[in-house]
């Protein structure tokens, strides 16, 4: 398994804390930008969901405190979870505890994911791949592909002379760690999906002109 900044960072117990209190109580105006694109995620997520097939098993990869993990169990998926993180997976068994659709919360690598071919009949991962280097994001979705029956919904960090703009202004005022490090053009994206085995299918903006994240939907090639 390859080392990366983004698999340290999420490993750091203060780190899992804020990030499980980021998007909670919504009266605290404090981080109301975070919420607004949180908003604007779980709103683009629920929209590819609309069109995937009810019902089966979906494998949430990089399931972080259980975000996603909650939406999937309330479609009525069988829900398996994975994250690279024990300090993670620890606020995820706390939200999705009682729920007889959580199958599995489990600590793995997205690059080598821990199951059989073909064992699930989605797959989702939000929030992981825009902070993930090339080689291994290539990777990792060609572990998406082997893992899954018919579908995923992935989120990327992308890129545009507009956004390379807002990036910059960002950096110089509020100065710290980059959001989007490895953010890709929609050509970019699209090819990198082919290369792994997936194609898009669907494609939706988190916040347009505000947030640089992308949802979209991707089915498997033949």
């Amino acid at each position: 398994m390859s080392s990366y900044e983004a698999k340290k960072h999420y490993q750091d117990g203060e780190v899992a804390r804020r990030y499980n209190s980021q998007y909670k109580d919504p009266l605290n105006l404090s981080n109301f930008r975070d919420k607004l694109v949180g908003w604007g995620e779980v709103r683009a997520f629920q929209k590819m969901l609309r069109h995937v097939p009810r019902g089966g098993s979906v494998l949430d990869v990089a399931c972080g405190t259980g975000r996603y993990l909650k939406q999937l169990l309330d479609c009525g998926y069988k829900v398996y979870g994975l994250d690279i993180s024990d300090e993670m997976l620890e606020f995820a068994r706390e939200v999705t505890q009682g729920d007889p659709n959580i199958q599995l919360l489990k600590k793995g690598d997205a690059e080598n994911l821990p199951f059989n071919d073909h064992q699930f009949d989605g797959v989702t991962c939000i929030r992981l791949y825009q902070r993930v280097p090339p080689a291994q994001r290539l990777q990792m979705l060609r572990e998406v592909k082997r893992v899954a029956r018919s579908w995923a919904i992935l989120f990327f960090g992308m890129s545009n002379s507009w956004l390379i703009v807002r990036q910059a202004i960002r950096w110089k005022l509020i100065s710290g760690r980059l959001n989007n490090p490895n953010a890709l053009t929609v050509t970019e994206m699209r090819q990198e999906l082919l290369r792994a085995g997936l194609k898009l299918e669907e494609s939706t903006w988190v916040l347009p002109g505000i947030a640089s994240g992308m949802i979209v939907r991707v089915s498997l090639c033949d």
